[in-house]
């Protein structure tokens, strides 16, 4: 197993070999790219995160420092640039004129952190975190706002954030795409448009926008790598009829730069004049191990089933798989996966004679699409495919398909289309026979976090 160490060893002589004497010149000569440290590394295979330690021992505030520095001089060569441009127009500004009028049109973090929107508006605060394409910062005057990371043109910290980032080895370029690594480093971030630098006290490291992945305040919290979904339907009528449906979904996912963990739930339960008409839960877990920025493996999916009034008390199913992201872009996102799995399925009741439970492999193939129709509105198809050993022509499928309707930043109103079909139900004692297709039509109220 290769050790940890040895990436720090082989990242702290490659800084060693370009660090300059004096922290002073830190923020205009020790500049280098982030390839070059992805070429220190580039030989190693490794799926863990490379995390790079600030080598020189300078306090946050000196960092801050060589950072203010840095502005400092970019605001100098940009507003020269611009007065000799413009002598006719501003012929007798002195140079403490040209850095106020600079400052005010990009701010300088002195207590701090800026953004800039891509309609020019600066935002002062607290930055938070940048994941999933989205970034959340807390302003005084507006609380805590999410934003696209698309509809960010400027970042200015004034605090020091963790970034992680991901390189790719272009050395390899299989069918499943590129193989990359993964780098989180702590510093003073500046982000312009397509250029991201990130100031430390050993150096400045620049890199181009699209290798961000995530950027935390603090270090790597737990929290940031969490979102999630909570739907619940209901519909009570009283009078001549009684009736409550109830139906729950709920979504939980952990992503981070390497992995991947999908938690869901669906629920029903349905009563007429008291009567129970439908109880069914279904659990689903998946956890995938990306290889590549598009390839995956699932070391392990899982499936808890109970569905009365299909004649199914536990039914289990897990399986292994490979998996492949087809589209990941700002609109549109779609994987498709599969592999073989085991199912063990205990019956509620089963006809006299036949065991009152079953095991069988089966093949499990699944896709996922979600795609932005508008910036209100949302499409997700999941579709789910189970082939089953046995019968020829034995199958089932789960399917969901929802338009999701945002009505502020953390609520929904969701309509869902939802169809499970079984081709060959178990019939019950009383030798009936479940319905093979069960579908559902709902409305509900989803709460994102």
């Amino acid at each position: 197993m290769i050790r940890f160490s040895f990436f720090i060893e082989s990242i702290f002589l490659t800084l060693l070999m370009i660090t300059p004497a004096t922290a002073e010149d830190n923020s205009t000569s020790n500049i280098f790219d982030v390839t070059e440290l992805a070429e220190t590394i580039s030989g190693e295979k490794t799926l863990e995160v490379i995390k790079m330690d600030d080598t020189s021992g300078l306090s946050d505030d000196e960092v801050r420092d060589i950072a203010g520095e840095a502005d400092k001089a970019e605001s100098k060569a940009i507003i020269k640039k611009r007065a000799d441009e413009e002598k006719s127009r501003l012929p007798s500004m002195i140079e403490e004129e040209k850095e106020a009028a600079w400052e005010e049109l990009s701010p300088t973090p002195r207590k701090y952190d800026w953004i800039e929107l891509i309609s020019g508006e600066w935002l002062k605060g607290d930055f938070k975190a940048m994941y999933e394409k989205e970034l959340e910062f807390d302003s005084d005057k507006l609380d805590l706002q999410v934003f696209d990371f698309d509809d960010i043109k400027q970042i200015r910290t004034h605090r020091v954030v963790t970034v992680s980032l991901m390189v790719e080895d272009d050395s390899y370029d299989g069918l499943l795409g590129l193989r990359h690594t993964t780098i989180a480093m702590m510093g003073i971030l500046r982000l312009n448009g397509k250029k991201v630098s990130i100031i430390r006290g050993d150096g400045r490291v620049e890199l181009e926008r699209k290798h961000l992945i995530s950027i935390a305040y603090g270090g790597e919290n737990e929290y940031e790598y969490w979102s999630g979904k909570f739907n619940v339907g209901l519909d009570i009528r009283r009078g001549n009829s009684e009736k409550l449906d109830y139906t729950a979904i709920a979504n939980l996912q952990r992503r981070s730069s390497k992995t991947r963990l999908q938690l869901d739930y669906l629920g029903n339960i349905f009563t007429t004049s008291n009567q129970e008409t439908a109880n069914n839960h279904r659990i689903n877990e998946s956890f995938n191990v990306f290889v590549t920025k598009k390839f995956y493996y699932t070391p392990l999916f899982a499936e808890y089933l109970r569905d009365k009034y299909q004649n199914i008390r536990d039914q289990y199913t897990v399986g292994v798989g490979i998996g492949y992201t087809i589209v990941d872009t700002k609109k549109v996102d779609w994987d498709i996966s599969g592999g073989p799995a085991m199912i063990y399925v205990k019956y509620d009741t089963v006809e006299e004679g036949r065991d009152d439970s079953s095991r069988t492999a089966a093949l499990e193939l699944s896709t996922s699409y979600d795609v932005e129709v508008t910036k209100k509105i949302d499409f997700v198809f999941d579709y789910k495919l189970t082939l089953i050993k046995g019968d020829v022509g034995d199958y089932k499928h789960h399917m969901v398909t929802s338009l999701e309707n945002e009505i502020t930043k953390w609520l929904d109103v969701d309509i869902a289309f939802i169809w499970d079909y079984t081709q060959n139900p178990e019939p019950n004692a009383d030798m009936s026979v479940p319905v093979k297709s069960d579908m559902q039509l709902l409305v509900s109220l989803g709460v994102d976090f």
